[in-house]
């Protein structure tokens, strides 16, 4: 699981809105030598790392965190986790776990603690199971986005993994751990989750909801027999999920995306009430993305402080000037619709009705989005700007 950094510890800010650097003395810590050593016994040498380079590299982020880890550590099993956990509470040292440290936009792979052991388990990245007639994985928390599709792809599946909008070099897990979300009718990713096993603190393993022998349900029936209990290893610290089962989406006969462009932010919260009430119909079904101008802007073009006019944040003149140069609206979002030709007509034409007066609403089939991708190839291989496109 990826632990998210809590922005609002940040003992590095100064009064005067400087960023205080603290020297490596302030951050320094380390393990005993026979730590170190019980540590290379139980994963290897070549996955233990301790050298100031490699304890900077993972302790660098872009907010002001003034931790610095002890030590780096690689595990590749199971048995190799709870080993480590066994000798963590011998030794007395603290442990944050990520799964590949990759999970963009909801943390980094730095401890909230000085001198903790860092767990990275990028090496536990078994696809172990995709099964095509119940559409579910079941996968290591070291296995990535982009590994999962690729699979998926490689092995003609009439399955689809959900995608984030964060890298393709994410773990599955981890991001589904920490609650995350992508677009298609599957991407509230911890609610699509069923079945796990986690090592606790105390080094034992569990396995959430398939208690009973010889189960062929455990990754498609959540409740199983007993308490629920999975929803206690996300965002936490009670253990860490060496397993899970995630569902897969089939795919659809057809497919569009939709973009939505609002043209009067006057009309947001006409825009939101119509939204509401298309999502309760059933016409949307995906998750919508909705980002403001500003986050458009960090997007296509580079912070333009040359309009900041010696104040701290845009006057409405700049974004007007900025949304004009680069084509963005107030407001815009983005989901799709899946059907067959037929539902896909009838969700159209709704969303016409609904929205058409409001603004901007196109549609993108797979033909159309080949093009987009392919014209977008054209304009990076030239060296071109995204925002030129």
């Amino acid at each position: 699981m990826d632990k998210a950094i809590d922005s609002s510890d940040c003992a590095g800010y100064k009064a005067k809105g400087e960023w205080a650097k603290p020297t490596l003395h302030e951050r320094a810590t380390s393990l005993d030598a026979e730590v170190v050593s019980a540590l290379v016994e139980i994963v290897g040498e070549q996955y233990v790392q301790t050298t100031p380079q490699h304890l900077e590299e993972n302790s660098r982020v872009t907010i002001p965190k003034n931790t610095l880890c002890s030590a780096v550590v690689y595990p590749g099993s199971v048995a190799e986790i709870q080993a480590i956990f066994k000798l963590a509470a011998h030794s007395k040292f603290n442990i944050w776990c990520f799964s590949r440290g990759n999970n963009w936009g909801y943390g980094t792979k730095n401890a909230l603690e000085g001198g903790a052991v860092i767990l990275i388990l990028e090496r536990m990245n078994r696809i172990l199971e995709v099964n095509e007639d119940l559409a579910y994985a079941v996968v290591e928390p070291g296995v990535t986005q982009q590994q999962l599709n690729e699979y998926l792809q490689k092995n003609n599946s009439r399955l689809w993994t959900d995608c984030t909008d964060s890298t393709p070099y994410g773990s599955v897990l981890g991001n589904a751990i920490e609650r995350g979300y992508g677009y298609t009718p599957y991407g509230d990713h911890f609610a699509h989750l069923c079945g796990m096993e986690v090592v606790l603190p105390n080094g034992e393993l569990i396995r959430t909801g398939g208690i009973l022998s010889n189960s062929n349900t455990w990754n498609t029936h959540k409740w199983g027999h007993g308490p629920y209990v999975e929803g206690l290893f996300s965002q936490s610290n009670f253990g860490i999920v060496v397993k899970a089962g995630i569902w897969l989406m089939p795919k659809p006969e057809l497919f569009n995306v939709v973009t939505f462009d609002l043209t009067d932010e006057a009309n947001l919260p006409i825009l939101i009430d119509r939204l509401r009430e298309l999502a309760l119909e059933g016409i949307f079904k995906s998750h919508l993305h909705m980002v403001n101008d500003f986050q458009m802007l960090s997007v296509v073009s580079r912070y333009p402080y040359e309009l900041l006019e010696g104040n701290t944040y845009l006057s409405a003149r700049s974004m007007q000037t900025l949304r004009h140069k680069y084509g963005i609206a107030p407001w815009s979002l983005v989901g799709a619709i899946y059907g067959s030709s037929a539902q896909l007509n009838l969700k159209k034409s709704s969303l016409k009705k609904h929205l058409s007066d409001l603004g901007k609403l196109e549609f993108f089939d797979r033909q159309k989005v080949s093009v987009v991708e392919n014209f977008t190839k054209i304009y990076k291989k030239n060296g071109s700007q995204f925002s030129q496109i």
